[in-house]
């Protein structure tokens, strides 16, 4: 991911417009972002779990649309 950022200005030797650009990478603070959503989306659904089975229910659904997967398997063992 890349941030890109363009101007215009002055050449101070031959006074001719110029675009000047930027570029910077910015996939460390996208990873953040998805992180820190994907986070919040699955305490969310944990805190509105009445049950175990919700829980896993829930992460699962979560996990699945985090990691753009078709299907997540998920098992809960009681002892």
């Amino acid at each position: 991911w890349v941030n890109a950022t363009f101007s215009h200005t002055a050449d101070p030797v031959t006074g001719r417009q110029v675009t000047v650009g930027t570029l910077r990478d910015v996939t460390a603070e996208r990873y953040v972002v998805q992180r820190q959503t994907a986070l919040a989306s699955l305490n969310e659904r944990l805190v509105q779990a009445d049950t175990l089975d919700d829980a896993v229910q829930g992460a699962a659904d979560v996990l699945c649309r985090v990691w753009d997967a078709r299907r997540v398997r998920a098992v809960a063992r009681l002892r």
